[in-house]
């Protein structure tokens, strides 16, 4: 029969794993949560992120003209994944309002 210094030792020893398994529970509580946000934002942005094709046909924009806008770093949004170039058609759109539309100059000289 175990003494009572030796019970109060197991004890103490169970009560250190418990707690190690709360701290353990606990931190992967908190990385399911922060992983479960970035998940929502990763799927925010592809929802608002559209291939650069469609959406230069959208704000009416020749493709080659709005790739060297993704390129030159004019289209904050732009991102490159592989090959192909994403972007919000909005950003893509106030971009193009601003590129396209005549200067002062152009309105002088017609």
């Amino acid at each position: 029969m175990p003494t009572k210094t030796e019970l109060q030792s197991q004890i103490a020893r169970l009560n250190s794993a418990l707690d190690a398994l709360r701290i353990a529970n606990e931190t992967k509580d908190q990385r399911l949560a922060e992983q479960e946000d970035t998940i929502s934002t990763l799927r925010h942005e592809r929802e608002e992120m559209l291939s650069l094709k469609p959406a230069a046909a959208l704000a009416g924009v020749n493709y080659e003209v709005a790739r060297r806008w993704c390129e030159q770093g004019y289209v904050s949004t732009a991102k490159r994944q592989g090959g192909r170039w994403f972007v919000n058609p909005a950003d893509l759109f106030s971009v193009a309002r601003l590129r396209i539309a005549p200067s002062d100059h152009q309105k002088r000289s017609v």
